[in-house]
Formats: structure tokens, C-alpha cells, sequence
């Protein structure tokens, strides 16, 4: 193949030499989405008898200019491997130069000992609108689990307590199969650590979400979306993956079924994690006063050590028929099974103006956490005519959780005669959140150039939790009445929206969307200490506008200018006015009284040959909600969500994919320079926290011979604000290696995370009253993983719509 090429670009180069060779055909080769296709075959044939006459290959641009000696009819095949060869009628008069324009190759699948085999899809690609990555064309973002491909995404990060933040902006949503399941807290590694990240197709980066998604989430969308069947007939497959980390080990496997016959399609999923992550962790607190005088130095040092251990299981079906060529209906249940272990070992010391410490405090917490999340639905999609089309859904969640709390500490008073005193505490917390959404939308093509979309949707939210802690005296067990609490909460969501999409020029085109939401909130809190009852209730209604206007400047400079408005509940669990008890210097409770975060963005953005993208971008935040310190008597600091004044970015992001120093070598990388800044009021005065954020990305994918492909990728991030947090700078490498095996049926890949061990989060606690500062260390990780799949059938297009819920993005699982 490669030694025609060469023949065909030197039999092109001597026409182009030849002083009769006035006539020309060129055009632009593309795929199905928009993008230039490179060293696709280009042949011109003569007309009546086919006689090859001359021919080329595309450049990177996906472009070719063919010179012919002599006018008359002419036959244009089009070739490449993975895609249907096309052929293009023309003639050619004298001295005329031809222009076909762009022209669309589909792909195509062939099969090859009962394996369908296709044409590999960059790793990357890129729209005016959203960076999409392609999952399952990468040696490295498919191996693990979806938790471990997040975190490899081009500016997107995942810190391990649950906080995702996309080009440096906290409040990302994530969605998995149209489905947003943005989930907070320690537990949305469990989650998402039950998906493989081998079961994956693409992820899709969106900064400016349009008017048809829901308003929730201020800095945009990750949308996840598994690998679909497009074959007539059946898909069965087989992952699994191990990882060494220091001395521990986890790993997840995966089982995947789809069936396609006629007018059913069926696909089931079945996945189980298992293992141990470890997070030792150094805190340092400054307790002085240095309002005294003379100032005496007091500060707490805090060494932690904590194990995770995790079973997590997931299965999902979902059945889809098509009734007629007009109505398809389907239904879909899953359900998440999750254990979790937590042990910590907490010692705490005090030291003021001597080397020898003051007190010390060594605490032993051991968590039991086991939760169930049943989610399911129905849907159905009708083309009324070829011009109007309706969808809706239905769709449940019930979640449940119950975590258990056993704690001793021991603390010794070095100043009273090596005082101890030794503490127990044992607690137990019930979650019960039940959700039930319904939603419906029309699209109708009005004209050729414009098109109407709108929908209403309706979401109950019941959330019935409780608390009791229970102290140990004269070896019984008594309930600790003040910290023992039910909470009811009720949350009704109304929804609507209308968007059109018009071309207002013969290069620009105009999307413009507005959503209203009417939100109304119940809350009951019963305290068992006094054995009353409170209440609280609120509504409130908004409008989220949406504006987006793309050029053309030319045929490969595109230019697209974007706001909109979003808003951010809090979630279900930092509403809960619960105390958690980690030892007796460090509270956590939740604030029943967060206000809702609204947030107005607007980017602009030049898009150079679909592969080069560089965005200016800026947004402010009203009410932020971030997790605050106050200090508390007896050096306890309490840890609680609580609305900021305001939050302030703007920056500029530049991304380039599908370069290609050489033939075997493809490079993409992203960078970001973010200033951001968090303000709020303490003490009648005006605090806040600014910084200039630097982040970059580089992945490089080799395929250094047949069957092998390779990836080298790395990042590094400067320091990042986060309310009252400041995040050191953090960088880190990893690697992977993969080969086919099998007839291609089978993968197997090596993988090392973190190759150098550099991944440290340190946090500086910005904080008037006592300043403090944490570091988390994670070790580095080597693997290996399996991948087997076997498909027989024949290609078809995927009709099944995708639906999409928005509540379970709030529960903190």
C-alpha cells in the first residue's frame, strides 16, 4: 500500500511538471464529523473504460489538487482504509480548474474471522464547541476504570476527595450514558470505579453547555459515553485489569453483551472492583495567638495514615425495539453494589516552645460504609414526520447507604503528669434518597435553515437521613443525644426550554436558547437532644439564556463566540446538618441554610483546521459554595460548606490534536493560563484568594510496528484556588504499552501510573484565625490488563435515543 502511494505522488509530481497539464480537480476530504482525513487515495479515472489516468493522496489537511493533460469526462475514486470507496463523476474544459468542494467519506467496517475491524479514530478531535477523546483508541485512558481515565483527561482534575474541576474551574458535571452522575465526596471513586474504562467510546469535554441540558454545573459537561453496537447481530467481550500499588493491590473486571436482531437490541453490562488505595496524609496547624504578648508559638502536627478498601459491583441492562420506522421505545435498569472499608490511624501533637511535645492525641477510626443505587427508566422517540420528531422519559433512582463509625483515641497531657484518657465514640448514619423525573421534547425542522427545539421536565426528590452517635461510660453504651438527628428533605424541579437553530448568513450560523427553572425546597430537622422539631422552606425561579454564533473566516478558520448562565444546587449531603467526628480537633458538618450558586460564562475561540483551538474565556460566580474553616473551643476546627462572596476567572486555553512529527507518532496538548479568585467576608472584613494558574498537557501515541501501539503522557498544574484552599503545584507521568493478540480478537496492556511518584496535593488553608497546611502523598501504580471481544455482523446506524436525568449528580455517594 505504502509503495503505490509513492508511485502515485511521483507519477503526480511529473504531471504537474508538464506544460499541457492546464486543467485541475481539487476538494477537501472529510468524515461524518467535519474532520480532514489524511493520505486518503485519490484516483482519476477516464470515463468510459476506466483507465487509470492519475491520482494522489490527501495532505493533513485532508486536501488534493489533481492535474489532468487533457479536458473531457473523468471518473474520481476516492479510497482509504476503514471507509466506503466513493466515486465522483466530472469533465474538465479546457484550462478549467475544478473545485469539488468537501467531500464526505463514510466509514466502513468489513469482517475479518468473524471481527469487525474499522479505522482506527484519533485520539482526539475537536469542534467549535467541545473536545471530544476517544477512549477506546487509547493505549492508557482505556485500561483501569472510568475514575483512572477522568483523571487523564487534558485539563480536567480529579482530586480524590471528589472535587472535579475542568481548565481549573470547579463544578464540572459528569454524564454516563446521558445521564449526569456528578457525585462528590470520597465515594465518586467507588462509583466510578465500578465502570471499566475499556467499556468506554468517547468522552466529551463541553465548556458551554446549551440551553437543552440542564443548568446545573457552572464550569460545564464531561459527558461519558459507553461503546455502542452498531453490528446486526452480536458483541460479547471480556476486560480485566490489576494494579500493584506500594503493597497493596486492586483491580476491576468486566463483562459486556449486545445482541441486534431485526428490530431488538439488548445490551447488558457487568462489572466488579476490588482493592486498596492508600492516602497518607500530613496535616500542620498554627494554634497561636499572636495577639498575646509575648507571642507563645502552639502548633498541631498531624500525621495520617489511611486504607480504603473497596468491593463495588455493576450491572446494567437495556432493552431497545423499534415498533415501526417511526417509534422505538426501551428501558433500562441498573443498580450499584458498594462496600467500603476505611481505617485511620490519627496522631496528633502538640508543641509550643519546646522540642518535646505538649499533649498528644492518637486516634483509631474504622468506617463501614455499604450503599445500594437502583436506577431505571423508560423512554421512547416518534417521528411525527420527517420534520417533527418527540422524545421523552421516565426515569427512578433509589439510593440507600448505611455507614458505621467505631472510634478510639488516647490522649496523653505531657504538662499534667502524663495524664491519659482514653474515648469512645460509635456512630451510625442512614441515607435514603429517592428521585423520580419525567421530561419530554420536540425538535421540528421549520425551514432548511432553521430548526426549533424545546421540552419540559419535571423532577421529586424525598430524602429521609438520620444520625446516632453513642458514647461508652462505665462500659455501657450512651446514646450522645446533642449529636443525634433526623433530617426530611422534599425538593420539587420544574423545568422548561426553548432553542433555535438558524443559519443567518452562508458562513454563520446562530443557536439561541432560554431554560427556566422553578425550584421548591423542604427541609425538617428533629433533634433528638431537645427533642424539637424545625422547619424551613424556600422557592425560587430563574432564567438561564444561551447565546452561540459560529463563522466560517474560511474553509479551515472557524470562529464561535458563547454565554450562558448555569446554576449549582448544593448537594443532598452538605445540606445535612450532621456531625462527623474524625478526631476530637477536626468536625465535619453540613449547613442547611447554602444558597444555590448562579454563574454567568462567555468564551470566544478561533478553531484552525480542526486541529489547532485557542479560546479566550471568563466567568463570575454569585454565592460559590466551598468548604470553610472556622476554629472552634478546645482547638477543633469545624470543616462546613458555606456560600462565598463571589468567585472571578478569565483566561486563555490553547489545545492542538493530531499532530504527527512523524508517521508513527501523534501528539495532542492542551494549555491554560487561569486567573481565579475567591472572595468572602470574615469579621466585617473582605478576605479573598487570587491566583494565576498555569496548566499544561502533553500526550504522545506511538505505533512503533504492526499490532503494538505505546503512550507517554504527563501534565503538570500550578498552583490552584479553591475557596479557602490553595493547591500547591503538582505534576505527574505515565505510561502504556498494548498489543493485539488473538487475530486482534484480544488486547493486553502494561501501564505504570505516576511513573516518577510525583503526584503530591498540598493544600494551604487560607484561614485568618489559624493557618493551616496538608499533604497527600499517592503512591505510584503498575498494571496490566486483558481485553477480549468477538463480533459477527453486519453494519448498521444506531437509533437509539439517549436520555438524561440530573438529580443523582447531587447525591454525595
Amino acid at each position: 500500500m505504502m509503495v503505490n502511494k509513492v508511485i502515485l505522488c511521483i507519477c503526480a509530481g511529473f504531471m504537474a511538471l508538464l506544460p499541457l497539464a492546464a486543467q485541475s480537480v481539487s476538494g477537501t476530504v472529510t468524515d461524518e464529523k467535519n474532520l480532514p482525513l489524511e493520505e486518503i487515495t485519490v484516483v482519476a479515472l477516464q470515463a468510459p473504460d476506466s483507465l487509470y489516468i492519475t491520482g494522489g493522496v490527501t495532505n493533513g489537511n485532508g486536501e488534493f489538487n489533481i492535474r489532468i493533460s487533457h479536458s473531457g469526462k473523468y471518473m474520481l475514486k476516492l479510497s482509504g482504509i476503514g471507509f466506503q470507496t466513493k466515486y465522483i463523476a466530472f469533465s474538465l474544459s479546457a484550462d478549467q480548474k475544478k473545485q469539488l468542494g468537501s467531500i464526505l467519506l463514510k466509514e466502513d467496517a468489513y469482517l475479518l474471522s468473524g471481527v469487525t475491524v474499522t479505522a482506527k479514530k484519533p485520539e482526539m478531535e475537536l469542534t467549535s464547541s467541545s473536545t471530544v477523546i476517544n477512549l477506546a483508541s487509547s493505549s492508557l485512558g482505556s485500561q483501569g476504570t472510568l475514575f483512572d481515565a477522568l483523571k487523564r483527561l487534558p485539563g480536567v482534575q480529579v482530586k480524590d476527595d471528589g472535587t472535579i474541576l475542568l481548565n481549573g474551574q470547579s463544578g464540572a458535571t459528569v454524564m454516563l450514558n446521558g445521564k449526569p452522575t456528578y457525585l462528590s465526596g470520597s465515594n465518586l471513586a467507588t462509583y466510578l470505579q465500578a465502570i471499566p474504562a475499556s467499556s468506554i467510546g468517547k468522552i466529551e469535554l463541553i465548556s458551554m453547555p446549551s440551553s437543552r441540558y440542564e443548568a446545573s454545573g457552572k464550569s460545564g459537561i464531561i459527558k461519558v459515553e459507553m461503546a455502542k453496537n452498531n453490528v446486526q447481530g452480536f458483541l460479547v467481550g471480556f476486560h480485566a485489569s490489576s494494579q500493584q500499588l506500594d503493597q497493596y493491590n486492586k483491580g476491576n473486571s468486566n463483562w459486556m453483551f449486545q445482541l441486534r436482531k431485526n428490530k431488538l437490541n439488548v445490551s447488558a453490562n457487568y462489572s466488579y472492583y476490588e482493592g486498596t488505595d492508600i492516602n497518607p496524609t500530613f496535616i500542620v496547624r498554627d494554634h497561636t495567638d499572636y495577639s498575646e504578648t509575648p507571642v507563645v508559638p502552639v502548633i498541631l502536627n498531624q500525621d495520617a495514615h489511611r486504607t480504603y478498601n473497596y468491593k463495588s459491583y455493576y450491572a446494567r441492562t437495556r432493552v431497545d425495539y423499534d415498533l415501526s420506522s417511526r417509534l422505538s421505545v426501551g428501558a433500562y435498569v441498573s443498580k450499584n453494589w458498594t462496600d467500603r472499608v476505611r481505617k485511620e490511624r490519627m496522631h496528633s501533637v502538640f508543641t509550643s516552645t519546646q522540642a518535646a511535645p505538649d499533649s498528644t492525641l492518637m486516634t483509631w477510626n474504622k468506617n463501614k460504609l455499604s450503599q445500594t443505587n437502583l436506577q431505571g427508566g423508560a423512554d421512547y422517540s416518534y417521528a411525527v414526520t420527517s420534520k417533527l420528531q418527540w422524545t421523552g422519559s421516565v426515569d427512578f433512582q433509589s439510593y440507600r447507604a448505611s455507614d458505621k463509625q467505631d472510634q478510639n483515641s488516647l490522649y496523653n497531657d505531657y504538662w499534667q503528669g502524663n495524664y491519659e484518657q482514653a474515648d469512645t465514640l460509635r456512630g451510625k448514619l442512614r441515607d435514603n434518597i429517592d428521585i423520580v423525573s419525567t421530561q419530554s421534547d420536540v425538535e421540528f425542522v421549520l425551514t432548511k435553515t432553521l430548526k426549533l427545539t424545546g421540552g419540559v421536565k419535571a423532577s421529586f426528590v424525598n430524602i429521609d437521613n438520620e444520625t446516632n452517635y453513642s458514647d461508652r461510660y462505665n462500659g455501657a453504651w450512651t446514646p450522645k443525644l446533642n449529636m443525634n438527628k433526623d433530617f426530611q428533605y422534599e425538593e420539587n424541579i420544574y423545568a422548561a426550554y426553548v432553542q433555535l437553530q438558524k443559519k443567518i448568513a452562508e458562513r454563520a450560523n446562530m443557536e439561541v436558547g432560554l431554560r427556566f427553572e422553578e425550584t421548591h425546597v423542604k427541609g425538617q430537622l428533629h433533634e433528638y437532644s431537645s427533642n424539637r422539631d424545625s422547619s424551613f422552606q424556600d422557592s425560587y425561579r430563574n432564567l438561564f439564556p444561551y447565546v452561540s454564533v459560529d463563522y466560517n473566516l474560511s474553509k479551515t478558520i472557524k470562529l464561535n463566540a458563547a454565554y450562558g448562565s448555569r446554576i449549582v444546587r448544593p448537594n443532598y449531603q452538605d445540606m445535612n446538618p450532621f456531625v462527623t467526628i474524625n478526631d476530637k480537633y477536626l468536625y465535619d458538618q453540613g449547613n442547611v441554610e447554602l444558597k444555590p450558586e448562579i454563574s454567568h460564562q462567555v468564551e470566544t475561540g478561533l478553531l484552525f483546521n480542526n486541529r489547532y483551538k485557542v479560546i479566550l474565556f471568563g466567568a463570575y460566580t454569585r454565592h460559590p459554595i466551598c468548604k470553610s474553616y472556622l476554629a472552634g473551643a478546645g482547638n477543633r476546627v469545624w470543616v462546613y460548606p458555606l456560600n462565598m462572596s463571589s468567585d472571578y476567572s478569565y483566561g486563555i486555553k490553547m489545545t492542538a490534536v493530531n499532530l504527527h512529527p512523524t508517521s508513527w507518532w501523534t501528539l495532542v496538548g492542551n494549555a491554560t493560563l487561569t486567573y481565579k479568585k475567591y472572595a468572602w467576608i470574615y469579621d466585617h472584613k473582605k478576605q479573598n484568594n487570587r491566583v494565576v494558574t498555569p496548566l499544561f498537557y502533553l500526550g504522545n501515541y506511538f505505533k512503533p510496528a504492526d499490532k503494538w501501539n505505546a503512550e507517554l503522557n504527563g501534565y503538570w498544574n500550578g498552583k490552584t484556588p479553591l475557596g479557602q484552599g490553595l493547591i500547591s503545584p503538582m505534576w505527574s507521568v505515565s505510561m502504556a504499552v498494548s498489543r493485539s493478540i488473538l487475530r486482534d480478537k484480544g488486547t493486553v496492556r502494561l501501564f505504570v501510573n505516576d511513573v516518577l511518584c510525583t503526584r503530591y496535593t498540598r493544600v494551604r488553608v487560607i484561614n485568618v484565625e489559624q493557618p493551616a497546611w496538608a499533604k497527600e502523598r499517592r503512591e505510584a501504580s503498575i498494571g496490566i490488563s486483558f481485553s477480549y471481544k468477538l463480533q459477527r455482523g453486519e453494519n448498521v446506524k444506531s437509533s437509539s435515543p439517549q436520555r438524561e436525568t440530573n438529580e443523582s449528580k447531587r447525591i454525595k455517594l
